[in-house]
């Protein structure tokens, strides 16, 4: 908790845990082992995401499949989840084989109380082909879930990690001080970085309808592989989320505590980081047994006192959605609304779209968003064979503010798509999965428009919008093409903290006035339980 709380407020680094006193922790628990009991918790992975979510809808097609990460006691009433992630269907009866395959690290189970540990690795080891610089990640970590009688969940865990980056990452890291999606970084012995990040959350399910958490992570609002609403693209934040479900209805309530990594964002000598509020609905209905519509608005509200501190504001109380876009006083907020659409169109084919819409009436400037996509489960009949093609568009200044400190951020970070705004975006992935071995590729092609070194034209959405911007153009501003190939051939042993053998490649190739790229070859040792985007810049 001492780690979590340090980490978001930015007032230093918790003592690191040493490398020897974990190792013989790991070892002390060697010795530990009871009966298994049920995965408590749906990791927020693509991978992960969508067997469960195949298997969820065939199922129950009224299941609302665009909140993630999927509320596992809901799930367990209707489909079987561990047999779902399992990779074979063998059973261990030796200690060893059990923990290599089928249990956590440690477990403790009981009628009325569950445990259970597992460690949290990265050891990734490689080279970049363009600078010839070797690359690696370290990463020691654990995670403890826990289940209190059969309505109270908690979950925490932690991640400590070094690494030696690309020149291009390098350069991004130098240039936020965060290392995207985990957590502030600072130097590690001159050419790398150091940085940890933590995250966990307590779960009450009240009845079958009521489910209400409090939590330090992230949160996924739509049905690909980018969102435009909310993401899980920046770092782990504070959030209490009340879910209501009741037959073919689910409205979702998240408020939610965010960080601007500025000291002089208020045009003050403060030294702290000041926080700001959002707000987030999000209203969805299942039709049809084919067609899921859902309705949402997000809304940042800057609400630091004189010293950058959290003061409240009434307007995080509002549990009417839409009602912030439909102000016409929108001083000191930054509305976003929008929908998220599903169509089941046959057994194991679904079409999504998305549309976000951002009016920030103290400017001129109209701007919007949309996505549409197709997931394929079960391609042509192949079992485990999952075929995805999505496309992205995002008009200039869509996020911004005219009030830089209200921006759709968190960490130097969006809290939708990577690439701000004012881009267009293709994305294909294929992913096979065979017993323990999994293959998976994917591509994107982007195209934006870049600021010049005086203007802002609408990509960066932690800039201010200027008070003369107008009616805006797509790509206006420097044009850059990106395209990045990513590719990795995986054996899974243990579906419960999937522990994995990977070796991969990722190529990236950014086209402007100065191209960049990099090419990169890897090995790893990893528990692959979290996204991670370098798909971006």
């Amino acid at each position: 908790m001492t780690r979590m709380i340090n980490e978001y407020s930015g007032k230093g680094d918790a003592k690191r845990l040493s490398g020897s006193t974990f190792i013989l922790t790991l070892l002390g628990m060697l010795f530990l082992s009871i009966q298994a009991f049920a995965q408590l918790s749906i990791p927020l992975n693509h991978i992960i995401t969508q067997k469960i979510e195949s298997s969820a809808t065939n199922k129950n097609p009224d299941f609302i499949t665009c909140l993630k990460p999927f509320n596992d006691q809901q799930l367990r009433t209707f489909i079987n989840v561990d047999s779902i992630l399992a990779f074979d269907s063998k059973s261990h009866s030796k200690w060893i084989g059990r923990k290599l395959w089928n249990e956590s690290f440690l477990q403790l189970d009981s009628p009325a109380f569950h445990l259970s540990f597992d460690p949290l690795i990265n050891f990734s080891f490689g080279e970049d082909q363009i600078s010839h610089k070797k690359l690696f990640v370290n990463t020691r970590g654990a995670r403890i879930q826990g289940l209190l009688g059969k309505t109270i969940g908690f979950e925490s865990s932690f991640y400590e990690n070094q690494g030696l980056f690309a020149p291009f990452w390098d350069d991004y890291i130098s240039q936020t001080k965060v290392s995207p999606g985990q957590g502030r970084a600072k130097r590690f012995n001159k050419t790398g970085w150091d940085y940890a990040f933590s995250s966990g959350y307590i779960q009450w399910q009240a009845s079958k309808v009521l489910n209400i958490q409090f939590g330090h992570d992230k949160n996924f609002i739509g049905d690909g592989y980018r969102s435009l609403l909310l993401s899980d693209v920046s770092t782990n934040y504070p959030f209490l989320k009340v879910s209501l479900t009741w037959k073919k209805v689910q409205y979702t309530r998240i408020v939610a505590s965010f960080m601007n990594l500025d000291y002089n964002i208020l045009g003050k000598d403060i030294k702290a980081f000041p926080k700001k509020t959002a707000n987030f609905h999000l209203l969805s209905v299942s039709l049809l047994k084919k067609i899921q519509f859902s309705l949402f608005e997000g809304t940042i509200i800057g609400n630091p006192d004189s010293q950058g501190k959290f003061k409240l504001n009434m307007d995080i109380l509002s549990p009417i959605p839409y009602i912030d876009m439909l102000k016409t006083n929108q001083e000191h907020i930054n509305p976003v609304a929008g929908t998220n659409i599903r169509w089941q169109i046959a057994q194991g084919l679904a079409f999504y779209n998305q549309w976000v819409f951002d009016n920030d009436k103290t400017s001129k400037t109209k701007s919007y968003g949309f996505q549409t996509g197709i997931k394929y489960y079960n391609a042509f009949g192949i079992e485990r064979l999952f075929l995805q093609t999505e496309y992205n568009q995002v008009m200039p200044f869509t996020y911004s503010n005219s009030d830089s400190t209200i921006a759709y951020s968190h960490y130097s970070q969006p809290l939708a798509h990577p690439l701000g705004a004012n881009f267009r975006e293709f994305t294909g992935i294929i992913q096979y999965q065979v017993g323990h071995w999994s293959a998976y590729g994917k591509m994107t092609r982007a195209k934006y428009g870049t600021d010049d070194s005086k203007t802002n034209l609408g990509k960066d959405i932690l800039k201010p919008i200027p008070a003369n911007a107008s009616v805006s153009t797509l790509f206006q501003g420097e044009i850059t093409k990106l395209t990045t190939y990513e590719g990795a051939l995986s054996y899974y042993f243990n579906p419960k903290n999937q522990m994995n053998i990977s070796a991969g490649f990722y190529l990236q190739n950014t086209d402007a006035f100065q191209s960049q790229k990099i090419s990169t070859f890897y090995l790893s040792f990893r528990t692959s339980l979290t996204n991670l985007y370098y798909d971006f810049r």
